[in-house]
């Protein structure tokens, strides 16, 4: 088969262009709006909006849980990267006394430190607050004693006034707690401004006076709040909702400027008050300046000439259908009086999203447009130089990232600055000419569904990111970015590990037959509506048969070179675009499929012919969102399926292939959950990844206990991988990268579980069976007796004798190496392994692979 090769630069740029339009059935939205979307959709559904709270309460009740839980006898995660790619950064502080002392706030990693600059290897820590602090987006050093801190918690980017009824979900991208304070450097925190029943909302900014470090002020979603004891108490200055950040004159402290805005929400402005916040009037932006706009407002000050503010003010909600543009604005008197300077537009499709204006603090001209691109200013906004780094492969770690949110600047050295973008943390060290990336150790990506692992090569993994492509997982940290845009759902050939899939969004599906260095396109056809992150499989059944789910389910026969569409061309759920979907282990016409409910509730599907018919089998599931799907390897008719939302369980399992359901999550905080996977030694032990963590259950879903240790305090744990070749368990998180873990099953004393009651045949491990190599089958006598065990092809016809012998009651092992009774290699197909001990006979099917 012949491979277009596709220059990496280039192929960066088609998606960065098509990536953020789509197909003419869809809304135009941007696709950091579209992800969004999706995420909150799953969080908040049936409802319009999160309820007020849910998630600190769970957190407490996993934090208790995983301080009772029974220690176990195998290793804790451990972090397997990405190295040196960031995730979506939203602030940065630098502390004063020891510049090499940087502080980071992920969208949804968390709170992240560095003493040494960001420079170096491993040169970030995460650190624990000891609260499900995931979203960061404000930090303030107090200009008395840096070590005394205060974080804003919670990546909110409306109001629900801005988006009436079902639009509401788009606005969100984490959950907030409101304000954190440590008063040591970061050691321990406490609560400042709890807002731990409140998580729709989102603290935004937060400065101090200057001359008062008692005094603090926030920026927030409900309005601007005041402190005047050091955080102890809060009251509310200003009502305008959607205020996204509070400046306060180094001159005066009683003038205080703050900007509000976000998706038109009301009264979105800037304002100003002389008298320390008592009184308030809305600013005149002048005749050039905007009357209204849609986006929002960021404000910066000028430390060696106060007096001077600039604005930049964007126009976009992420609508593409609507005008975009950019305001830098400019004021050389406080705030009293402003003037548009420049009407560039740097943030274009981001103006709700990601933009900023930052002011040096050695000279008041040189100012730092940060957009889309980044824009660099050297006379006071009036002109605007784009600059684009020295590095054009977008695989080369020190590629500048696109999609900029915050700027911090060296307190000492003029030349020096670092970058907040969706791509982690830059650094230029002379004045924006270069830029090296600061991402080593700072592991804050986020993954979406759809991870893969190779059953072969323990160091061989795939999957998608939040606007930061896919990578390839090569069995050290630092993993290869591949294709472009939002990474989305992976697969892999499980007999020949050459043969790669990846995608990017609205199911733009890629294929490479050379372990990832050259991919083509694939030619899925066109005019279907799919979800933002849309999957895909290839069956484990024969490596060649394809799905992949829009609002119909396409199919192809041969790896992806050709495509149909499948259920005669009908679609699947009337309109609703398929979220996730399992194939059958052993069969490769046996696939399930869940829908997201975008135009009513979601329904479950199962095909056992290839997709010619599809049944519904959603009777006795809840009205949530779907988001994971799991098929025992060994017989198809058992199933699991995950659910996100509140107020629901989130955990179902069918033994029937879908004709009933049981929930099966009793103890398991009340959270969204995202991914759930079955131990493939023992299928008595079953993972659940969701907003909080890992829960695992070693009784078939009876009881649960937290399985987090060596995870941060709370993590989107958004798929699990397995990983047979080091019996590992993969956790891709959206916020900090990639985790492994021994399964469960590896330890001692869970090797051997409950002793059944009768005769018990475990599914074969692994299966498919990859030859060379060997699948494992274990059984339970609990009487002594003769017992057999034989492979036989679908014909009936005998293939191979395993045993045939006097055994002793207990569990028993052996294994198939995929040759027949004559010593030969069995071919490819389907086997059927049957035991016999007396009258009992017990069977199972095999999947033969080379």
């Amino acid at each position: 088969m012949k491979l277009q090769s596709i220059q990496l630069p280039l192929l960066f740029v088609l998606i960065l262009v098509i990536g953020h339009s789509q197909r003419p059935e869809q809304r135009h939205h941007s696709g950091a709006r579209n992800g969004l979307d999706l995420l909150a959709m799953a969080r908040s559904y049936p409802h319009p909006v999160l309820p007020d709270t849910g998630y600190a309460p769970a957190f407490s009740e996993f934090s208790a849980g995983r301080f009772l839980a029974k220690s176990s006898n195998i290793p804790p995660w451990r972090a397997i990267g990405p190295n040196l790619i960031g995730g979506r950064t939203l602030a940065l502080a630098i502390d004063p006394d020891d510049p090499d002392i940087i502080w980071a706030g992920s969208a949804s990693g968390g709170i992240w430190r560095s003493t040494s600059a960001g420079i170096g290897p491993q040169a970030w820590q995460r650190i624990e607050t000891g609260f499900p602090t995931t979203s960061v987006a404000a930090i303030a050093l107090s200009p008395a004693d840096p070590n005394v801190i205060f974080i804003g918690t919670g990546e909110v980017y409306g109001s629900p006034e801005s988006f009436p009824g079902v639009g509401r979900r788009t606005t969100r991208g984490s959950y907030g707690i409101g304000i954190l304070k440590s008063t040591d450097g970061g050691q321990t925190w406490q609560k400042s401004l709890d807002w731990s029943y409140n998580q729709r909302r989102g603290v935004q900014d937060i400065s101090f006076n200057p001359l008062n470090a008692n005094t603090i002020w926030a920026a927030t979603t409900e309005g601007t709040f005041r402190s005047q004891d050091g955080g102890a108490s809060w009251q509310k200055m200003h009502d305008v909702v959607m205020a996204t950040s509070v400046v306060v004159s180094a001159l005066d402290t009683s003038i205080i400027n703050i900007a509000c805005g976000g998706m038109s929400s009301p009264g979105h402005g800037l304002y100003r008050s002389t008298d320390g916040g008592m009184s308030w009037q809305k600013s005149d932006l002048d005749a050039d300046g905007p009357q209204t706009f849609r986006g929002k407002a960021i404000l910066s000050q000028s430390a060696s000439q106060p007096n001077i503010l600039y604005a930049s003010i964007g126009n976009s909600d992420g609508d593409f259908s609507r005008e975009f543009g950019t305001w830098l604005l400019r004021s050389d008197d406080s705030g009293a009086s402003w003037r548009t300077v420049n009407t560039l537009d740097y943030a274009r499709y981001q103006g709700w999203y990601s933009h900023y204006a930052g002011v040096s603090p050695h000279n008041a001209d040189l100012v730092v447009c940060g957009g889309v691109p980044l824009f660099l200013s050297r006379d006071g906004g009036e002109t605007l130089e784009e600059i684009r780094g020295t590095v054009e492969d977008i695989a080369d770690p020190n590629w500048l990232h696109v999609d900029h949110h915050a700027v911090a600047f060296h307190p000492q050295d003029s030349l020096t600055f670092y970058l907040a973008t969706d791509g982690g943390i830059y650094r230029t060290t002379d004045g924006g000419r270069t830029f090296q990336h600061c991402n080593d150790g700072y592991q804050t990506t986020q993954f979406y569904a759809g991870f893969s692992s190779s059953v072969l090569d323990s160091s061989l993994a795939m999957g998608g990111m939040q606007d930061n492509f896919s990578a390839i997982y090569q069995g050290d940290l630092i993993w290869r970015r591949v294709i472009g845009g939002d990474g989305s759902w992976s697969a892999m050939n499980q007999a020949d590990n050459d043969m790669l899939f990846g995608s990017s969004q609205y199911l733009r599906v890629y294929k490479s037959v050379d372990r990832g260095r050259r991919w083509k396109r694939l030619n899925l056809p066109r005019g279907w509506e799919s979800n933002f992150i849309a999957p895909f499989l290839l069956s484990p059944a024969d490596n060649t048969t394809m799905y992949a789910g829009a609002s119909v389910v396409f199919r192809s026969e041969d790896a992806g070179e050709t495509w149909t569409v499948t259920n005669n061309s009908t679609m699947l759920d009337d309109g609703n675009p398929v979220i996730t979907m399992a194939a059958s282990a052993y069969d490769a016409r046996v696939v399930y499929a869940a829908t997201s409910p975008l135009y009513q509730r979601s329904g479950v599907f199962i095909t056992r012919d290839a997709g010619e018919s599809w049944q519904k089998i959603t009777t006795g599931l809840p009205d949530r969102f779907p988001t994971d799907i799991f098929i025992d390897p060994g017989d198809h008719n058992i199933a699991y399926i995950s659910f996100a939302g509140f107020g629901s369980p989130h955990l179902f399992r069918t033994l029937n292939g879908g004709i009933t359901w049981l929930a099966i999550d009793e103890g398991i905080p009340d959270v969204p959950a995202w991914s759930v996977a079955v131990d493939p030694f023992n299928s008595r032990i079953l993972y659940l990844g969701n907003d909080l963590g890992i829960f695992t259950s070693t009784d078939g879903g009876t009881s649960w206990q937290p399985w987090s240790e060596g995870l941060p305090d709370a993590v989107f744990a958004m798929d699990l991988s397995l990983s047979p070749a080091n019996k590992s368990l993969r956790v891709a998180t959206h916020g900090n990268g990639v985790f492994e873990r021994p399964l469960l099953s590896t330890d001692p004393e869970l090797q051997t579980p409950d002793l059944p009651k009768s005769i018990t045949l475990l599914p074969a491990f692994p299966n498919p069976a990859i030859m060379p190599g060997t699948s494992r089958l274990r059984f339970y006598l609990p009487q002594a007796g003769k017992s057999s065990l034989h492979i036989y092809d679908i014909t009936g016809r005998l293939v191979a004798e395993l045993l045939n012998q006097e055994l002793p009651p207990g569990w028993h092992d052996t294994t198939w190496n995929g040759k027949n009774t004559a010593g030969l290699s069995a071919g490819n197909g389907l086997y059927l392994y049957i035991l016999r001990h007396g009258s009992t006979v017990l069977s199972g099917k095999l999947m033969l692979l080379r």
